[in-house]
């Protein structure tokens, strides 16, 4: 409520009293009138506000998360407490120990002095033991982690890896670690792990972290739509560009998804987005796009990946080009001056990584293009390149 609407609000209550002392048909409509211009007042003003908190997000989001939480009518949280002794707790760990000593008190007690031993059915001798790793082996496993963390654009150093080692020998196995004197160490096991915030799995399946993604994203949607109510084409394109697709962009270089079933739940992220708008209500996810001018992610992933190849080529990053390619052999006549050799690859994740993937892609790049002297260049170039692929979804549906 800025002044304008303030002055507005008080001209709206005089007018109504005035009405209500003289019953007269003209006081109605002059009372009618300054409704509706009070009403059109209100909703400028708050369109005016939402419109200053979405541009506001594209510096700092702090305007905006406190727009959301005023907006909440519903606040999480515990109230006051009251102890055995009648004193009112307001402190968090006074509370916390009230609840405790409450949820204690009403627990089952059994008696756990009768409860049988089984013994083992199966015979020691059907057990596999614990198979122990030779150093040699922990090598191989070491370069092994190494040649992925190239593929995967992650610098790893060997000075930095903790082996445990007992006397002149290092053993490792999955669970154990066993020194010299036969004595067995548990080690903890873990299946993930978070890294600038990417989840790698064991296997190096990243459906776990594109999920995650999906439904931070869908929150940050819902809290969009339910708390701005006034929606149109520019303030839908500032706040989804600077609070949802930032999340999908983020180290897509790492966790490229190249299954249709990794692609469609990414797309179908950005496709609920675009039906925020009500003025596009009726229109195709395609026609949404070519109204918003807003690409596909998927074409988004490639163009990123192509960025990222042309810094590496032309020593924009402090990367090493031979890490991740090869040079090919410029005898024959077809192909540009900068064209790569494509290594040998048998498993999905081997050819889907980074210096695979993009080899192919690379080659088929004009020689205008590929020798640009610029990053911006190179991207405005191939933009025009690929400017009938923005809006291609035939690799993603």
């Amino acid at each position: 409520m800025d002044y304008y609407c303030v002055r507005k609000v008080k001209k709206k209550y005089h007018a109504w009293k005035r009405y209500t002392y003289s019953r007269s048909y003209r006081d109605y409509q002059s009372y009618c009138k300054i409704r509706n211009s009070t009403t059109k007042a209100i909703r400028f003003s708050k369109r005016k506000y939402q419109k200053g908190v979405a541009e506001s997000s594209k510096t700092s989001q702090k305007l905006f998360w406190s727009f959301v939480k005023g907006e909440t009518n519903t606040r999480s949280g515990i109230g006051d407490l009251r102890d055995k002794n009648g004193n009112i707790a307001t402190e968090i760990k006074d509370k916390a120990n009230i609840l405790n000593d409450f949820f204690a008190s009403v627990f089952t007690r059994e008696d756990n002095s009768e409860i049988p031993n089984f013994e083992d059915k199966l015979e020691k001798e059907n057990f596999i033991s614990d198979i122990i790793v030779s150093p040699q082996l922990l090598q191989e496993d070491i370069d092994r982690l190494c040649q992925w963390s190239k593929d995967w654009l992650l610098k790893f150093d060997i000075k930095k890896c903790k082996i445990v080692s007992f006397g002149n020998e290092k053993f490792y196995n999955d669970y154990n670690m066993i020194d010299e004197n036969g004595n067995v160490h548990k080690l903890a096991r873990d299946f993930s792990e978070k890294d600038l915030g990417v989840l790698f799995t064991n296997n190096l399946n990243f459906e776990t972290h594109i999920n995650n993604t999906v439904n931070k994203v869908n929150k940050t949607i819902g809290l969009i739509r339910r708390k701005f109510t006034f929606m149109d084409k520019s303030l839908f394109l500032t706040l989804y560009k600077s609070l949802v697709r930032s999340h999908l962009d983020y180290g897509n270089l790492i966790y490229f998804p190249y299954t249709k079933k990794c692609k469609q739940v990414l797309e179908n992220a950005q496709r609920r987005a675009t039906r925020l708008i009500p003025e596009f209500r009726g229109l195709s996810y395609q026609e949404r796009l070519k109204e918003l001018n807003l690409p596909t992610l998927d074409y988004r992933r490639k163009r990123f990946d192509m960025i990222q190849v042309f810094k590496i080529i032309h020593e924009v990053d402090d990367i090493n080009a031979s890490v991740f390619f090869n040079f090919a052999d410029n005898s024959g006549t077809r192909g540009h001056c900068l064209k790569l050799a494509m290594p040998k690859a048998h498993k999905s994740i081997r050819l889907n990584s980074f210096g695979h993937r993009t080899i192919s892609i690379w080659n088929g790049l004009p020689h205008n293009i590929v020798t640009c002297s610029t990053v911006n260049s190179f991207k405005s170039q191939l933009d025009k390149l690929w400017a009938h692929k923005r809006f291609d979804l035939s690799d993603v549906y």
